[in-house]
C-alpha cells in the first residue's frame, strides 16, 4: 500500500508540474491589437505617445502668426502635433501644397508622422514663416 501511495503522489506531482509548465507557455494565439495599441495580459492597451508639440502663436501687434518651434527633428514616423493658440483656424501644409492638418482656435491637430527621412518644409496659413521637419 505504501509503495502505491508514493507512486500516486509522484504521479500527482508530475501532473502539477506539467500543468504549471503549460500555464507559463506563450498563448498559441496572441492578442492582435490595432495600431497605436499593444498586447498586455491578454488585452490591448494604448501605446504611450510622445510627440513634438508645435504651438501656433497669434501675431504680436499685427495679423501674422508664428510657430514655436518652427524647425524640429523626429525619427521616421515620429509624431508631432500643432496647437493653435490663435483666434482663427490655421491650415498646415507641406511645401508641395498637400494639407497636413486643419486646426481650429484653441485645438490640437491630429498627430502627424512622416515615414521618409529628409527635410520637409511646411507652411501655416496666416503665418509669415513656416518651418522644417527634419526626419532622421
Amino acid at each position: 500500500m505504501r509503495a502505491m501511495s508514493r507512486s500516486v503522489l509522484a504521479l500527482a506531482l508530475a501532473g502539477l508540474a506539467f500543468l504549471a509548465g503549460c500555464h507559463l507557455a506563450d498563448s498559441p494565439d496572441p492578442v492582435k491589437c490595432d495600431p497605436g495599441t499593444h498586447p498586455v495580459d491578454g488585452h490591448c492597451a494604448q501605446d504611450v505617445v510622445t510627440a513634438v508639440h508645435v504651438t501656433i502663436l497669434p501675431g504680436e501687434g499685427g495679423p501674422s502668426c508664428s510657430v514655436d518651434p518652427d524647425s524640429f527633428k523626429v525619427v521616421p514616423n515620429g509624431r508631432f502635433e500643432f496647437q493653435n493658440t490663435d483666434s482663427v483656424e490655421h491650415v498646415i501644409s507641406g511645401a508641395d501644397g498637400q494639407t497636413w492638418a486643419r486646426v481650429e482656435p484653441g485645438q490640437l491637430s491630429p498627430l502627424i508622422g512622416i515615414t521618409k527621412a529628409g527635410s520637409w518644409a511646411y507652411t501655416v496659413s496666416g503665418c509669415a514663416k513656416g518651418g522644417t521637419v527634419v526626419v532622421e
